[in-house]
């Protein structure tokens, strides 16, 4: 599936979304790659830091191996056992529970994962990650859960406000 962006004209976002066609789970890789490279060197230039060219290195590497392989599978495979139906909030429906499935069941595993091979590409010892393990995974996937719930939100309550007021007829 290729989504079309406002700007999907472009002769350089024709040439992408043509090659997301030919081979998407490679397009992915090397776009994740690409913006995680350049998260890393933007963290660092806002922080007034010197460019940490290993972070920069692990946030590549890991995007790469990670994004065109784990989350197109994962993707796929919930495109095919949620199907989102209508458009809008008439979406809300069939989009709810694979959101939820999606932040709930993939989320947890999915950040306790990137901080343990984030870490090890780094340099760090299984055993200094592992020190920390407990509190930082704890608190990602309670930071999931939370995200959901405002996304829930933000979704549910211009419906909530348009049914009670303006909308009714």
């Amino acid at each position: 599936m290729v989504i079309q962006l406002p700007m999907s004209s472009t002769p350089a976002m024709v040439a992408y979304q043509r090659q997301m066609s030919r081979s998407p789970r490679m397009t992915k890789s090397l776009t994740a790659a690409v913006v995680g490279a350049c998260g890393a060197l933007l963290s660092s230039l806002l922080a007034g830091k010197p460019i940490d060219w290993k972070n920069v290195r692990t946030f590549f590497l890991w995007n790469f191996m990670s994004a065109g392989t784990i989350q197109h599978s994962w993707y796929s495979w919930l495109d095919a056992r949620f199907v989102v139906s209508g458009a809008g909030f008439a979406a809300l429906p069939t989009l709810l529970p694979k959101m939820a499935f999606d932040r709930l069941a993939f989320g947890p595993p999915w950040n306790a994962l990137n901080l343990i091979c984030v870490k090890l590409l780094n340099g760090d010892s299984m055993s200094s990650i592992m020190k920390n393990f407990r509190p930082q995974v704890r608190g990602g996937a309670a930071a999931g859960v939370v995200l959901f719930l405002l996304l829930l939100l933000l979704l549910l309550l211009p419906l909530a406000l348009c049914s009670c007021c303006c909308c009714r007829r």
